[in-house]
């Protein structure tokens, strides 16, 4: 079975709502998650590079997230969307990643002084170099990157994803005037960072 799959050249079709679908997926039915696979890549490698703000890693956390998923398909009670018991999956394996590129920078602070040197490309020169959007577009990007966490997830479930307040409220895990409050502050700090780039 293939997780990722090599290069997606058509947009994804509507998931199945039958719901003969999710009892194929609890029963580990290997062609329905490939199916899958295949029709929900493109939106999760979406999501999973917005959250994280950087490319490098997002095939990386995207298989994670396939894994997991497959790992624990027989809990996919089919009440939910598909996409949307995905995107859950993928906000908590973001978080993971992005805690282990904070050890890893930890790590190097201690390393350097002794002679060891960094090999990691910085976030915001790799968007710089692999983004082909124009100025205004890469600017957005960078400043969202800059936001704390908690306020960069809400801000692109809501506004890049589409999704209700209340949809990612709950995915979150918060309640929607705790997701408000941090839409409002990232919107805020984003209009400080790009007013200083007018």
């Amino acid at each position: 079975m293939t997780f990722i799959p090599a290069q997606q050249t058509t947009t994804s079709t509507p998931e199945a709502s039958s719901p003969g679908a999710a009892e194929k997926l609890r029963s580990r039915d290997a062609a329905e998650f490939d199916r899958l696979v295949e029709r929900e890549t493109p939106a999760l490698r979406r999501l999973v590079h917005r959250l994280l703000g950087w490319e490098a890693d997002v095939d990386d956390v995207v298989q994670e997230v396939l894994i997991a998923a497959w790992g624990k398909i027989d809990s996919y009670r089919g009440d939910s969307l598909v996409s949307t018991w995905l995107a859950g999956i993928a906000i908590r394996q973001c978080r993971r990643a992005i805690r282990r590129k904070q050890l890893r920078r930890k790590a190097q602070e201690y390393l350097r002084p002794l002679g060891f040197t960094a090999n990691e490309t910085d976030a915001a020169s790799n968007l710089e170099e692999k983004e082909t959007d124009d100025k205004q577009r890469r600017m957005i990007r960078l400043a969202i990157q800059k936001l704390p966490q908690n306020q960069r997830e809400v801000l692109v479930l809501v506004y890049l994803e589409a999704n209700p307040l209340a949809a990612a409220a709950t995915l979150l895990g918060i309640k929607k005037n705790t997701a408000e409050k941090r839409v409002s502050r990232a919107k805020e700090a984003l209009r400080e960072m790009l007013k200083n780039h007018e």
